[in-house]
């Protein structure tokens, strides 16, 4: 009988470990989306575009990454600042670390780049005296992923490790020398470092509404569908009022979401409704003085966020309807067959006695 039991004791504790080892939450994920706060991420997007612009040629950029530098530290994060130099000028990367122990249980991104552009511009000049607020290019994502910092960093669950980027060089400047320059700077970074990557959510542009109702674009590729799923099974599970159109299309490669498909790391664009012939989006205001805050729709950002925040939760095993069927079904069957293991194991001790 005593070998019995320690033969159930073996087989569980696998089991046991298991669930040990899932993350923990107190608060329901309903709860932490209620938590979202519209007039914050308005007021983020308000502050980025009061630089005037965040061209990357400009120091005016580097001001902007010292803002947001300081927000993620308020908020009790591990900062750095990710230098590098593009063309002669000087960029950056702002990086925050929340839960940086927890890397065993996975390691998501969430980035969004803080630089603007006006399309107008054509020398260094124009650069610095032509204004490019970018309150939806991209201060929309930078705010949302703010936010998301926030409601994360003051909850008591026990996440993974989440990196919040804010990048730097995204746009390709009137001399065409950025272009996703933060993002290949991180990523080829972290892939130097040997450094663990489950997945990216990248946002870009989630601030302007044209329809009635709120809408988002996910482009995705097929190596990183679960991500894009998590996302669309957030919304549904949330009830959230978010119309969402999944574009599956390597070739979408124009944002922060391209490194990470190059390096073979799952990765997503969120990014507000495409223009069905040029995939681009519908804002006709993007990349001039007219991108302002007074043009986006507070409802459409604040319901983003909400989708993305409960993907992460979901992602990193979060909530009480975290645990899916299939998990259960694990679960009982092995159970099952360890207590038939125990009932041989007791047969055949009964028969040799």
């Amino acid at each position: 009988m005593k070998m019995c039991a320690i033969a159930i004791i073996l087989a569980l504790s696998p089991i046991a470990g298991a669930f040990e080892a899932r993350p923990s939450c107190s608060e329901s994920i309903g709860d932490l989306m209620d938590e979202i706060s519209g007039s914050r991420i308005m007021d983020t997007i308000v502050h980025l575009q009061s630089f005037d612009t965040r061209d990357y040629h400009t120091s005016f950029a580097m001001d902007a990454a010292s803002y947001i530098l300081d927000s993620m530290h308020d908020l009790g994060l591990g900062t750095e600042l990710q230098e590098f130099e593009v063309s002669g000028f000087m960029a950056a990367n702002v990086i925050a670390v929340l839960n940086p122990e927890a890397a065993s249980r996975g390691v998501y991104i969430v980035g969004a780049h803080y630089d603007s552009e006006n399309s107008a511009v054509s020398n260094q000049s124009e650069a610095e005296n032509i204004t490019a607020p970018g309150a939806d290019d991209n201060a929309s994502g930078v705010a949302v992923m703010l936010e998301i910092a926030r409601i994360l960093s003051e909850s008591e669950c026990e996440l993974c490790t989440v990196k919040f980027v804010a990048f730097g060089a995204e746009e390709s400047g009137y001399d065409q020398s950025g272009g996703i320059k933060g993002s290949a700077e991180f990523v080829a970074s972290e892939a130097q470092a040997g450094t663990r990557c489950d997945g990216a959510i990248i946002m870009d542009m989630v601030g302007y509404r044209a329809a009635a109702e709120s809408r988002i674009t996910l482009v995705t590729n097929e190596a990183s569908s679960h991500l894009a799923n998590s996302i669309v099974e957030a919304t549904t599970e949330s009830d959230l009022d978010l119309a969402i159109q999944v574009r599956t299309d390597e070739s979408l490669t124009y944002s922060d979401h391209s490194p990470f498909w190059s390096q073979g790391l799952a990765s997503i664009l969120i990014i507000e409704e495409l223009n069905s012939l040029t995939n681009r989006p519908i804002n006709p205001y993007y990349h001039t003085s007219q991108d302002t805050a007074d043009r986006l729709s507070l409802e459409q950002m604040t319901v983003a966020s909400k989708a993305v925040l409960a993907a992460l939760l979901h992602l990193t095993d979060q909530g009480e309807d975290s645990y899916h069927i299939l998990a259960y079904g694990v679960v009982a069957a092995t159970v099952m067959g360890v207590v038939i293991i125990a009932l041989l194991l007791l047969r055949k001790r009964k028969g040799e006695t």
